[in-house]
C-alpha cells in the first residue's frame, strides 16, 4: 500500500507523526513537504510584502504537487496544507479518489491563511478533525467530515526512563493567545516558564515570577521542558474550547502533570482530580496551580495515573482509524 502525505515535517510537525505512525504499519510512505518551497530570496523580507506573493508560491506549489500525485498512490492524506486550491483538489481526486484531509485548526479561525478553507474542504473525500462541534457544523454545510483526535507521538513524547529530578515548578510551552496571557498573568508570584512564539518579558514585567524564555520548543525540547517541571500548564485557545489540542496528550506521555481547562473530551480522558487538574476560570486555574505545587507528591499520582491512560492514544491508533475509513 502507497500513501501520499501533504504537510509538514519539520519537528512537532503532524506531517511527521503520521508518517511514522503509517510507515510503523507496513504503508509505504512518500511526503510533499509544504514546508520545502520557499519564497524567492530576491523577494522582500517584509512580512506583508512576502503575503502578497504568497499566491505565487502556493500556484506553484500546486504544480509540483500534482506531478507528485500523478505517480499513482492508493490514498493521499493532505494536513492543512493551506496552498490547495479547490481546483487543486479536484484534480487530486481525479488522480486518486481517496484524497482526504486532516484538518488541525478551525475553518472558521482567524488565523487560518486560506481565508475561504470550506470550497477547499468540501472536495475532500472527507475531512478528519478534531471537535466533535466542528464536524457537526462542517456536516450542516455539507461537507463530509470525521471525528479524529490528536494523539501523542511516543518518540518525541515519553516519561523520563529513570526517575528524574524535577523543579517544583510549573512550564508553559506554546503561542501566545490574549486568553493565554491572561490565564498566566494570574499566576504572579508562582513559579512559572514560558516559551514559545511571540512571547516577551515585558507581557509580566521584568520582576515578574514568571520568566520568558525566548525559544520556540517543539517534539523532543518541548518534552525535555515538561519532564524538568512538576507541572505543565494547557491553556488552550479560544477555538479549542470546543474540545481540546495536541498538549492534551504530550504532556501525559511525559508523565508531568497537565493543569488547564476544563472540557468535555478532556474530562472524558483525564478527568479533573484524578488524571489531570481542569479550571473553568482563571481564578480556579491559580488555584490548581497553588495546589500542585503546595501537594508534589500528590501531582505526581496524579500524572503518574494520566500517562496510563495515555498510552493507547497515539497517532499508530489514528492512523489505524484512517486506514479502516479508507480501506
Amino acid at each position: 500500500m502507497k500513501i501520499l502525505i501533504i504537510g509538514e515535517f519539520s519537528e512537532g510537525r503532524l506531517g511527521a507523526y503520521y508518517a511514522r505512525a503509517f510507515s510503523q504499519l507496513g504503508v509505504s510512505i512518500g511526503t510533499f513537504d509544504a514546508e520545502s518551497w520557499p519564497l524567492p530570496a530576491w523577494l522582500p523580507q517584509k512580512r506583508l510584502a512576502r503575503r502578497a506573493a504568497r499566491p505565487l508560491r502556493w500556484v506553484q506549489q500546486q504544480k509540483k504537487c500534482l506531478a507528485v500525485v500523478a505517480d499513482g498512490w492508493d490514498a493521499i492524506i493532505a494536513i492543512k496544507a493551506p496552498f490547495l486550491s479547490a481546483a487543486s483538489v479536484r484534480a487530486i481526486r481525479k488522480l486518486c479518489s481517496k484524497a482526504v484531509m486532516i484538518y488541525p485548526d478551525s475553518p472558521w479561525d482567524g488565523y487560518t491563511q486560506r481565508k475561504h478553507v470550506l470550497p477547499v474542504l468540501s472536495h475532500f473525500m472527507t475531512t478528519f478533525i478534531w471537535s466533535k462541534g466542528l464536524v457537526s457544523e462542517l456536516r450542516v454545510r455539507g461537507i463530509r467530515a470525521e471525528y479524529l483526535p490528536f494523539a501523542h507521538d511516543p518518540v518525541d513524547y515519553q516519561a523520563p526512563s529513570v526517575t528524574s529530578v524535577r523543579q517544583e515548578s510549573l512550564v508553559f510551552v506554546g503561542q501566545m493567545y490574549k486568553k493565554r496571557i491572561a490565564w498566566i498573568q494570574g499566576l504572579e508570584g508562582l513559579p512559572v516558564e514560558v516559551s514559545g512564539t511571540g512571547w516577551e518579558q515585558g507581557c509580566f514585567g521584568v520582576r515578574s515570577s514568571i520568566r520568558v524564555t525566548r525559544v520556540t520548543r517543539m517534539g523532543r525540547q518541548a518534552c525535555d521542558a515538561y519532564t524538568a517541571s512538576l507541572g505543565a500548564l494547557n491553556v488552550l485557545d479560544e477555538k479549542s474550547l470546543s474540545g481540546h489540542n495536541m498538549r492534551t496528550f504530550e504532556i501525559p506521555a511525559t508523565r508531568t502533570l497537565m493543569i488547564g481547562d476544563r472540557t468535555d473530551d478532556i474530562e472524558s480522558w483525564f478527568p479533573d482530580g484524578e488524571a489531570s487538574l481542569a479550571a473553568a476560570t482563571s481564578g480556579e486555574f491559580r488555584e490548581k496551580c497553588e495546589w500542585a505545587l503546595n501537594h508534589p507528591e500528590a501531582a505526581r499520582q496524579i500524572a503518574a495515573r494520566a500517562h496510563t491512560r495515555v498510552q493507547t492514544m497515539t497517532y499508530r491508533e489514528r492512523a489505524e482509524q484512517i486506514l479502516e475509513y479508507l480501506f
